[in-house]
């Protein structure tokens, strides 16, 4: 059978063209593939990286923090975490010109591997002197936590205020109380 020169070109073109689609197949998407899936995994390393490094540095941030509160305020003793807060409080209110009316400590709850305290606060005072009390409990150096707050004006178009909020304070727990020995 003889060719002629054109039959001879298509069927060059269509041996090279079948040789481009199966080089493409075999070699070719593979390896692309493989390539996208290979960068797939260094952005999901790098990112993992990432919230490695940043869990890492919060944990360096909250051990100092955990480390003052145990030198600064927390306390092992229900009665002395609850004396604690309580005198800080009115020292607080004091240096802010807030007058308070009631200071009853709530009855203690365990929470996790802590012993909160819970107290209801009423007081009077200025927009400024309230501004005042809530950075002193804000910026604490002992463990406390403003649960909520109510502030209302006591006069209408008066810089008199009434404040009511709840706080609580931690205490940890001796070990025989954390294993079930407290109520």
């Amino acid at each position: 059978m003889v060719l002629s020169k054109r039959e001879k070109h298509i069927g060059l073109a269509t041996i090279a063209l079948v040789a481009v689609v199966g080089l493409y197949g075999l070699v070719l998407s593979p390896y692309l593939d493989r390539r996208q899936a290979v960068a797939q995994d260094l952005d999901r390393a790098t990112q993992q990286l990432a919230d490695a490094n940043v869990l890492f540095d919060r944990q360096a941030q909250l051990q100092k923090i955990w480390r003052q509160m145990q030198q600064g305020g927390l306390s092992a003793d229900e009665s002395r975490a609850e004396s604690q807060a309580q005198h800080a409080l009115v020292d607080w209110a004091q240096w802010a010109g807030v007058a308070l009316d009631t200071r009853g400590p709530g009855r203690p709850t365990q929470e996790d591997k802590f012993q909160v305290i819970s107290f209801n606060i009423t007081g009077t005072g200025s927009t400024a002197a309230i501004t005042r009390l809530l950075w002193a409990l804000e910026t604490a150096t002992i463990p406390i936590r403003v649960n909520d707050m109510q502030i209302t004006a006591r006069r209408e178009g008066t810089d008199d205020l009434m404040i009511r909020f709840s706080m609580s304070t931690l205490a940890m727990p001796s070990p025989s109380q954390s294993k079930g020995g407290h109520s």
